[in-house]
């Protein structure tokens, strides 16, 4: 079953412990803060997916390029 957009921030925000913003992994502070549009604008939520996993396939695609 997957969550659709009006849920999501209902579960994702208590589980962080934080409004607005996502932390680094390293715990550094804010790296990234999500535009409430996205959260509202399922399309354009999807649309934004769709490029930052673009993005990153090239990165690894570049990355393996150069050994």
């Amino acid at each position: 079953m997957a969550l659709d957009v009006r849920s999501l921030p209902a579960v994702s925000v208590p589980a962080l412990g934080v409004i607005g913003a996502w932390f680094s992994t390293g715990g550094s502070g804010p790296c990234m803060d999500v535009p409430p549009v996205l959260w509202t604008n399922e399309k354009r939520m999807k649309q934004e997916l769709v490029a930052w996993a673009k993005a990153v396939a090239s990165m690894a695609i570049r990355e393996s390029m150069q050994c």
